[in-house]
């Protein structure tokens, strides 16, 4: 598939589709984007007095859980130097996603953690999405 194909799927010109994305691999990256936002929304909807960091942290884990077995394929495929780069760039972009989630729990529930403490969660939750 190309961008000229997914241009013609949808009914739009190729420039017009170009003028909002470089290549495929952007608007792929922009449709997870857009998926990941969707899946952590909940987040922003919480009252903290209302359920307890512990649940909030396990939706959130759930919610990449989904995320990462939907796109797993995307995020992993290596099939040149430059689909591997692609796909390194997203998993570092989705494993920050869940770093910064988490710091968002955090500070809603007034938990000041040190940032490498998170990063270690974010990439304990990242890992065991995916065994």
């Amino acid at each position: 598939m190309s961008l000229r194909g997914v241009a013609n799927d949808c009914g739009i010109a190729l420039g017009t589709s170009y003028h909002y994305f470089a290549s495929k691999t952007d608007l792929a990256h922009a449709v997870m984007e857009m998926d990941w936002n969707q899946d952590i929304k909940f987040i922003n909807d919480v009252d903290p007095g209302k359920i307890l960091p512990e649940k909030l942290i396990t939706q959130l884990f759930l919610a990449a859980r989904k995320f990462l077995k939907q796109y797993d394929v995307l995020i992993l495929t290596h099939r040149s130097y430059r689909t591997s780069w692609m796909s390194l760039t997203a998993v570092m972009k989705t494993w920050s996603e869940i770093s910064i989630s988490l710091k968002q729990i955090m500070h809603m529930y007034g938990l000041n953690e040190k940032d490498a403490f998170i990063d270690i969660l974010a990439e304990c939750i990242f890992c065991h999405c995916f065994c």
